[in-house]
């Protein structure tokens, strides 16, 4: 591994991507990323052999730093050569981006293999935090930009920010623990996830609480502050009802916390998820019961993911027909499929002509109006009812 570091930094200072394209040394990059691939698969093989070897623990530390250089070499190249508001010569790019790939497929690999079983207060060289904590200056103005411009809870994302800003801003020249520089790392990853458009959460807030627990913050300014945002979830039943979408999935989130090995699990924040676990715990109900109405009308209704195209007009066609005449549409699934999906329209702000994706149907499911949902659902049931019903007569006489 730190062979192939040396050959690599070697590769990439000699030869810029200015260069001539016929010189850039594609071929060499890629058998570079073709043995790390196997270093991968020996890992995969070995790593049981870790727990009791004192000697492969420390082995595994040194490749974790090297792996974090290589990333580190590999990101500075790219920045250098290839920044956001130049002409990329796309000849060259795509070796590097095997190369990048398979390191984050080395990261994945040694944290899954091999990190669960060394001891996380080891001391980070501080050629590696030096460089690390350059990375995540970096990212903070961006990241700070991001509690000012989105719906988050303010004085929540400051309080996460504190700690890790307090981390960073006085050692200077200090080494870091092994668990605390990942953990950093995995906050700083995440948080900047969100500002990606292409990924917004239905509650960040609850996603800012999420990576709190997730990266151990501790602090006494954390904790008050999601004491702070629990009670006021606790205060409006009507605005929990809206946001059963969420629940489910920091429920899951939270479950994964408490069973995957995974040795950043190990050092959850206990305190801050306990509060959120027993808020989950309470109305966690409220979802298990939406949810197996809605998978029982869609055990019944195969055909009611072909939503994708209808538009709201539509819908209330569909609606007022049943409603108004009474008319059970028992032969075409299709039609009482439409139908379904009228509690989520009915308080969804589409312009009448728009179509609705499927992505929007199912989040408004879980952003709309718990009452209407459920007024809308309840006349589903009673019609299916009368459906079934009618079906059953009819088949009766068909007997008969």
């Amino acid at each position: 591994m730190r062979n192939n570091l040396f050959v690599l930094e070697t590769l990439l200072k000699n030869h810029p991507t200015n260069a001539q394209a016929n010189a850039f040394p594609e071929q060499k990059i890629d058998e570079i990323t073709a043995q790390f691939g196997k270093i991968k698969q020996e890992w995969m093989e070995s790593a049981i052999q870790v727990n009791n070897s004192k000697t492969l623990q420390n082995e595994t530390l040194q490749t974790q730093y090297t792996l974090i250089r290589l990333q580190f070499v590999l990101a500075d190249y790219m920045e250098i050569n290839f920044p956001a508001n130049a002409v990329t010569p796309t000849e060259n790019i795509p070796a590097l981006t095997r190369l990048a790939n398979t390191l984050e497929e080395l990261q994945y690999a040694l944290q899954e293999c091999f990190l669960p079983y060394i001891d996380v207060t080891q001391r980070i060289p501080l050629i590696i935090m030096d460089r690390f904590k350059k990375s995540v200056l970096k990212q903070l103005p961006e990241i700070k930009r991001l509690f000012t411009t989105k719906k988050v809870n303010t004085k929540l994302a400051k309080a996460i920010l504190q700690p890790f800003e307090a981390i960073l801003e006085p050692i200077t020249g200090q080494k870091m623990a092994t668990g605390k520089l990942v953990t950093l790392y995995e906050l700083m990853d995440s948080l900047t996830e969100m500002l990606n458009p292409a990924n917004q959460a239905p509650d960040m807030t609850m996603q800012l609480i999420s990576y709190a627990c997730y990266c151990n913050l501790n602090s006494s300014t954390v904790i008050t502050a999601i004491q702070e945002v629990m009670t006021q979830y606790m205060k409006s039943m009507e605005q929990h009802k809206t946001i059963l979408y969420t629940i489910t999935y920091y429920t899951r989130h939270f479950e994964e916390l408490n069973c995957k090995p995974h040795f950043i699990y190990d050092h959850t924040n206990r305190h801050a998820k306990s509060i959120i676990l027993e808020w989950l715990k309470e109305y966690h109900t409220i979802y298990q019961k939406e949810m197996e109405e809605w998978e029982a009308i869609s055990a019944i209704l195969p055909g009611s993911k072909i939503l994708t195209s209808l538009k709201v007009d539509e819908l209330g066609f569909y609606l007022k027909l049943l409603t108004d005449r009474k008319y059970i549409m028992n032969t075409n699934k299709k039609q009482i499929a439409k139908l379904t999906c009228e509690s989520v329209q009915t308080i969804s702000k589409y312009p009448v002509n728009q179509p609705i994706s499927e992505y929007n149907l199912y989040n408004a499911m879980y952003t709309s109006n718990y009452t209407s949902i459920q007024a809308v659902r309840n006349m589903l049931a009673e019609l299916q009812a009368d459906a079934t019903t009618a079906l059953k007569e009819l088949n009766k006489n068909n007997v008969e």
